[in-house]
């Protein structure tokens, strides 16, 4: 019997060294809102997509000091929304970031103008 169970994971083995690693999906980010141009104290919204091998974080930085940071766990793909309130006219670039467990990382970015309430830019 010991011979047989032996056998056994010998093939076991053997079989699992030869299964080929699935394709390496590239790793990218993509960054959307619900609106470039809007007013103090307006909501906006978010969507952030992000595909990578072993993607580790994600963080979104919102152009005024605020940020907000998620952390995966060898996560392949994830789509997230997020929102924000801006409390000062300006403008402001958005940055997602996804890192992979190597370190690699990829970033998108979107201007917000954000306008004293009652004038859209």
């Amino acid at each position: 019997m010991t011979r047989l169970c032996v056998g056994l994971l010998a093939l076991a083995i053997a079989a699992c060294s030869d299964v080929e690693e699935p394709n390496r999906l590239p790793l990218t980010v993509e960054l959307s809102a619900s609106a470039t141009s809007t007013t103090v104290g307006a909501t906006v919204e978010f969507d952030i997509h992000a595909q990578g091998r072993g993607l580790q974080s994600l963080t979104l930085s919102f152009g005024d000091g605020a940020q907000q940071e998620l952390t995966l766990e060898d996560a392949l793909l994830v789509q997230v929304s997020r929102s924000h309130v801006y409390m000062q006219p300006g403008s402001f670039v958005v940055t997602a970031t996804a890192q992979e467990r190597r370190g690699a990382t990829a970033e998108d970015t979107v201007r917000i103008e954000v306008s004293e309430e009652g004038a859209l830019p």
